[in-house]
């Protein structure tokens, strides 16, 4: 389990911890511990066919920005290094099919749009983003 954002480390762990104690299924897990990373989220990275060795998941930025999430992501671009191997095609084209590399990078533009926005448009678009379940970002 995960919580990100841009709160301080203190701010993201209390709400973890306040989750875990309120969320009726953790009422009888025992928490064997809690450790925290950082993730980048900031983009795909550009030298995506200039690595020595070829990478996957958020080594290669692959999480979307705007909810920290890298699991579909890390799991999209394993499955298409695997194709780029096993077909002979370049990875970072097996990789842009998907459209992936293209939704991370505009989340990316948008989050550091966000940043700039004074507060309460930050507010209002956080709030109607998240109303609907079916956002296609």
């Amino acid at each position: 389990m995960g919580i990100g954002g841009f709160l301080s480390h203190e701010e993201l762990k209390a709400r973890l911890d306040s989750f875990i104690k309120n969320d009726e299924r953790f009422r009888y897990t025992k928490i064997e511990r809690k450790e925290g990373a950082h993730i980048y989220a900031g983009g795909i990275k550009e030298e995506l066919d200039n690595f020595r060795y070829p990478v996957i998941g958020e080594a290669l930025g692959a999480v979307y920005p705007l909810t920290g999430e890298g699991i579909r992501p890390s799991i999209i671009s394993s499955h298409d290094l695997f194709r780029s191997i096993k077909y002979g095609k370049p990875f970072k084209e097996e990789f842009e099919k998907t459209g992936v590399p293209q939704q991370i990078n505009f989340q990316k533009q948008l989050v550091e749009a966000l940043l700039k926005a004074p507060p309460h448009l930050r507010e209002v678009f956080i709030r109607e983003y998240f109303r609907s379940s079916k956002n296609p970002l």
